[in-house]
């Protein structure tokens, strides 16, 4: 199948050649080196960060996996029933150190809020996508107060390298830092936007700022609205009766909002209800505590759900509004 993780690594990658696309591995091959080098199709740019460059370094070598340990990385994961995973993505998520989603490491060294010692992150525990692009063509960050990861000369420091080759400036082994763009480069042009080809930064519809600190562009020009009788769109913004911002994630034990795994009851067992996870501060204001039912309000409706009272959830600073 294909990759559909951005920023995945070149280990990530590979998996889209092998074991699909090359010769099965058997006893004739010495060593994985021998075997990567003959049979993994070469790329015309050398420059190029596209994977079919990138073999065998960054490789483990899959003939020496023992029975009862654990795969070291998605990609080396197999279809012949030699190796087993509930999901690729949570790969290496639980290793042989035991369950790294449930670390509480609240060291930073970064001060940018990377926590990589917090819970564990996909892919590979990176926490910011494409993060080699922060960095010039000698791997110095574009902000050396704020460095996301800086390469020391042997070796990337700082978040998972996106991508684990030297910087540019190595004529030899420097690679682009897009893995997932063919040229291995950035787009500046987006192609596809209604509302233009460059990045841009909105406000929701439905928020409690009254401007956006970005540009005079509020809000998204071009989003759609409901106008037909019976189903407009209704909304608060800048409402003091909703001051709160209200947002969603996945959780490792259902697919997306549930529509497909909640009638799963070994899912819905490890994942009975709803939860709301609500930053320390603003609980204190609301004296509210962790397994307390609390009540979800918005102009639209409401919803019962627990309370998960947590460090992760943090207020907002924008402009002089303090936002939880």
């Amino acid at each position: 199948g294909e990759s559909n993780v951005q920023g995945a690594t070149d280990q990530g990658l590979l998996f889209d050649i092998y074991p699909g696309y090359l010769k099965i591995v058997n006893s004739e091959f010495k060593d994985l080196k021998t075997y990567l080098e003959k049979y993994t199709p070469k790329y015309s740019d050398p420059r190029s960060a596209n994977w079919w460059q990138n073999y065998p370094k960054y490789f483990i070598s899959f003939m020496t996996y023992q029975k009862g340990t654990q795969v070291s990385g998605f990609a080396l994961l197999q279809a012949d029933g030699s190796t087993a995973c509930g999901n690729w993505l949570y790969c290496q998520s639980y290793n042989d150190k035991g369950n790294n989603m449930a670390r509480k490491g609240l060291d930073d060294p970064t001060g940018l809020g990377l926590y990589s010692n917090y819970s564990w992150c996909w892919p590979v525990n990176r926490r910011i996508l494409y993060n080699r692009a922060s960095v010039d063509l000698e791997g110095e960050p574009f902000d050396p107060e704020r460095p996301v990861i800086r390469w020391d000369g042997k070796k990337w420091v700082g978040d998972v390298p996106d991508g684990p080759w030297p910087p540019m400036a190595d004529d030899k082994n420097g690679k682009y830092p897009f893995i997932m763009k063919t040229e291995g480069m950035a787009y500046i042009f987006g192609p596809g936007l209604n509302d233009g080809p460059f990045p841009e930064h909105y406000e929701p519809l439905e928020c409690p700022v009254e401007r956006n600190l970005m540009s005079g562009q509020r809000v998204n020009p071009v989003a759609a609205f409901f106008e037909a009788k019976g189903t407009k769109d209704v909304f608060a913004t800048c409402d003091p009766g909703f001051p709160y911002v209200c947002t969603t994630y996945r959780v490792t034990e259902h697919w997306q909002t549930g529509v497909m795994t909640r009638r799963i009851k070994h899912l819905l067992e490890m994942q009975p209800q709803l939860f709301v996870e609500i930053g320390t501060e603003l609980a204190n204001i609301k004296k509210i505590k962790s397994g307390d039912k609390v009540k979800v309000v918005t102009i639209r409706g409401q919803v019962e759900a627990i309370a998960i009272v947590s460090k992760r959830i943090s207020a907002y600073q924008l402009g002089e509004q303090k936002i939880h």
